[in-house]
């Protein structure tokens, strides 16, 4: 029951925003959890094998690639929700927002694993894909194609397709640029609460306004085209301002939060159904793609995933069954802690390398039986040890030097 516009379409992880502890050994543990949750949709979307076994395992798998790219929604509220718990805390405490710190500590958490990876990717490219080493200058013919990407547009630009999962990364990258000017004036002449409901109403007003975006991009281009109807920033961003607004409602409405905590559970439920239910609807005619879901089922999704992990880490139940949840989901979170890493070095090296791991081994990469489910585990595996990686040789020295630079206010 595949559409053709959800076998088109690509997620990607953001990166992942500070807790709002000050030691990583403080992190939001379920907050970890959506991270992980999140970036597990995308590998089972973006893996090389369907597993062909058992019709159970079989339905998994499909349903995993035909939903994976909702992550994508889920990493930007959680995003939006993080990054605005940081701004509120400052606005809050100071009155202002130190754009220069904010605009430093976002740089060292993002761009030395982007750049290196996108570096890396660039030269793979350049001598070792069929597509490039066949010209007489392939860096040159790389560079004409990818220079989108180093200035963070290439979610406007479909040259940079053949890396076209890094597309959500520009969203993230303008939206940061964004976001602190809009809080300061929001905070202008306004009271705590009163900030709230700018917030709300700011997502509101920004939410139709992507609607009737959508609705105008798709009238331009009836044939669907991810980098027309689907990756540019002014259709998306509303779902990392989703997150602001949850963020301020937990943040600056607590009565109403408070009453709303016993939802949390249902809201959870809800929020599963709402991602499975691309797997539900009946395929579209060729080149036809729908307008409101799944951007907005996916983003109220999103809101409700990490609504009912800030219920779960605030305040930290210390229950026994409450213990039991948080070891079962402890495996889930550590891959949330290097989802960021993890994004980056699967989307184009994670596939070669676990074919190359199933030919060594003398395992066919394709066909049915054991060897897809084999395959399936070798490409996760594969991504998170290269997310591992990358987390502790480039994200964490870049994170402690940046303490030097620009501390937290």
């Amino acid at each position: 029951m595949k559409s053709t516009v959800e076998s088109t379409l690509t997620a990607e992880p953001s990166p992942p925003a500070e807790a709002t502890s000050h030691e990583p050994s403080h992190r939001a543990f379920y907050l970890d959890v959506v991270r992980g949750f999140a970036v597990l949709l995308v590998l089972g979307r973006h893996c090389p094998a369907n597993i062909r076994i058992h019709p159970a395992l079989d339905t998994i798998s499909d349903i995993l690639h035909q939903v994976g790219y909702l992550g994508v929604d889920l990493f930007f509220v959680l995003s939006g929700y993080l990054i605005g718990g940081l701004l509120f805390k400052e606005l809050d405490r100071t009155g202002t927002i130190g754009l220069r710190r904010f605009f430093v500590r976002r740089a060292f958490k993002i761009w030395p694993a982007y750049l290196i990876c996108l570096t890396a990717s660039c030269l793979a490219l350049a001598f070792f894909d069929k597509r490039f080493v066949a010209n007489e200058q392939p860096l040159e013919s790389v560079a004409r194609l990818m220079w989108p990407a180093f200035l963070h547009i290439q979610n406007y630009f479909p040259s940079t397709r053949v890396l076209s999962f890094l597309w959500s990364l520009a969203v993230e990258e303008h939206f940061y640029l964004l976001l602190p000017a809009a809080l300061l004036l929001m905070r202008r002449g306004s009271r705590s609460g009163n900030i709230c409901y700018r917030v709300l109403l700011t997502f509101l007003a920004l939410a139709m306004t992507c609607l009737l975006l959508r609705f105008a991009a798709r009238e331009a281009n009836p044939v669907f085209s991810s980098y027309a109807n689907l990756f540019p920033t002014h259709l998306r961003i509303d779902s990392l301002m989703a997150g602001v607004a949850l963020v301020a409602t937990t943040r600056y409405c607590p009565n109403l939060t408070e009453r709303l905590r016993p939802t949390r559970w249902p809201a959870l439920l809800i929020g599963v159904a709402l991602l499975l239910l691309p797997w539900f609807f009946p395929p579209l005619p060729p080149g036809k793609y729908p307008v409101i879901y799944p951007v907005e089922f996916s983003m109220f999704s999103g809101v409700l995933f990490v609504a009912a992990a800030h219920y779960a880490d605030h305040p930290a139940s210390s229950s026994a069954v409450a213990q039991r949840l948080r070891k079962l989901l402890a495996p889930v979170a550590a891959v949330g802690v290097v989802s960021y890493s993890t994004y980056l070095w699967h989307g184009y090296f994670a596939p070669p390398i676990s074919a190359r791991v199933m030919h060594f081994f003398h395992v066919p990469v394709s066909g049915s039986g054991l060897s897809t489910v084999v395959h399936y585990a070798c490409y996760v595996v594969v991504a998170l040890a290269m997310g591992i990686a990358s987390y502790y040789v480039i994200e964490r020295p870049f994170l402690a030097l940046r303490e030097h630079v620009a501390k937290r206010p």
